[in-house]
């Protein structure tokens, strides 16, 4: 009985020292970091979800080569990236964003743009979830969900991409007759990236989620969203996300990669007592400087990954800072004319 007793006790001891089991799991996580090939892939993203802020990049109805200013998209530029379909907000909401083509890279991507201003939309957010008929029980957050269906109502965004696909699939496929030394990747289809920031990454987050609905395989990249799913949505997020890339990322058990920074407030938005969740798994940016120098100087090493999207060491573990919302690998936000204030205007 003694010594039952003293290795209760022992156990009692170590629990306090070490932690409880989703603390050491949430430590272990972050001995985890991003490939090389992949934080590369999270810049190049970040500049696709800095591209939807510049107004040129957005006003329909499309057929622009993207543009941004000084430093903001430069390989976005370099790639000659061309947008298909643009559109701007409306009356009723905010969504802003563009379908473009990137033949450079392989790339058909759907963007969205934050919103004008965090004061807005976090005092719009209505804590109400709604049916979003994605699957039995799958809700998500109402006013998120209402920009999704305005911007595939209005603008035919699933359709835009299809249009893509099936253009760029022939073109493809020309190029592929003609150099028979590429014989061996006849019939590749363009990888489909969805993305944004902020509330753009809400959207986009249920964009994914409608268009793998419709049969697209895709990848989701988002940076700062706030909590967009109910459980059973976040479940089936997570389940159906079947890739367009070519090979699986290691560590990574689905194509949804949402990035987080340091004390980012919008992430911790809506608050749990809702009942709204994160797609997991997170990606940590764990430096909390907020200025070009900081984020030049980031490595994947500074990237750490949390496989449950309701952990409490990355993100959420944090007291929640505006300032961090605007920095992701760059200033995101920069394009923007009224720059900062885009997210947080007086």
């Amino acid at each position: 009985m003694l010594a039952r007793s003293l290795l209760v006790l022992s156990i009692a001891c170590l629990s306090q020292v070490l932690g409880t089991p989703a603390v050491l799991e949430d430590r272990a996580a972050q001995e985890q970091h991003p490939t090389t090939a992949l934080y590369k892939k999270f810049l190049l993203f970040e500049q696709y979800a800095a591209a939807a802020f510049c107004p040129d990049n957005n006003k329909p109805p499309g057929g622009n080569l993207l543009k941004c200013g000084p430093g903001i998209c430069p390989d976005v530029e370099k790639a000659k990236a061309k947008s298909s379909t643009q559109f701007q907000n409306s009356l009723k909401t905010d969504v802003t964003g563009y379908v473009a083509v990137d033949q450079t890279n392989k790339l058909i991507t759907v963007f969205f743009r934050g919103s004008e201003s965090i004061r807005n939309w976090v005092a719009d957010i209505t804590f109400v979830d709604t049916d979003t008929q994605l699957c039995d029980g799958c809700k998500a957050e109402k006013g998120f969900w209402e920009s999704w269906e305005e911007a595939e109502k209005r603008d035919g965004i699933t359709k835009a991409v299809k249009v893509a696909k099936d253009a760029n699939k022939g073109m493809f496929l020309t190029l592929l007759i003609v150099e028979q030394k590429h014989k061996t990747n006849q019939g590749a289809d363009y990888q489909i990236v969805v993305g944004g920031h902020s509330l753009g990454a809400a959207v986009a987050t249920l964009a994914a989620a409608s268009l793998r609905k419709a049969g697209n395989k895709l990848d989701l990249y988002t940076y700062g969203s706030p909590r967009v799913a109910n459980e059973e949505l976040r479940k089936w997020i997570e389940k159906n996300s079947d890739s367009s890339s070519a090979k699986p990322t290691p560590r990574q058990s689905n194509s949804n990669y949402r990035i987080t920074h340091s004390d980012d407030l919008v992430p911790q938005l809506p608050p749990k007592i809702t009942g709204l969740q994160h797609i997991g798994p997170e990606y940590w940016i764990k430096p909390s400087g907020n200025n070009q120098q900081v984020m030049q100087k980031l490595t994947e090493k500074d990237v750490f990954i949390f496989a449950d999207g309701q952990n409490k060491s990355g993100n959420s573990g944090q007291k929640g800072d505006k300032s961090a919302h605007g920095w992701y690998f760059a200033h995101i936000v920069a394009c923007y004319p009224q720059n900062d204030k885009v997210e947080f205007k007086a």
